[in-house]
């Protein structure tokens, strides 16, 4: 089989269509990724408000039972 010059230079071209749509994609991929920092910080502030929403919660059902003269006992199961 003969190559052409036309031929090779076609297949050049289609290469290098397809190596300029990979690397838009690339760089359009890492564009839409959030930096490890922010997404870090997004995962911090999300831990606080809910440590902080069960807290009180925790005391709510506290108050709540030592409203009724209950007495709250708490349990410390130790391992074996």
């Amino acid at each position: 089989m003969i190559l052409t010059l036309a031929k090779l230079f076609g297949a050049i071209s289609e290469l290098n269509v397809v190596f300029t749509y990979y690397t838009e994609w690339i760089a359009e991929y890492h564009q839409s990724r959030t930096g490890l920092m922010f997404l870090q910080q997004e995962i911090d502030d999300f831990m606080t408000a809910l440590e902080a929403q069960l807290e009180q919660e925790r005391k709510a059902r506290e108050a709540q039972a030592a409203e009724g003269d209950w007495t709250v006992v708490v349990l410390h199961k130790e391992g074996k």
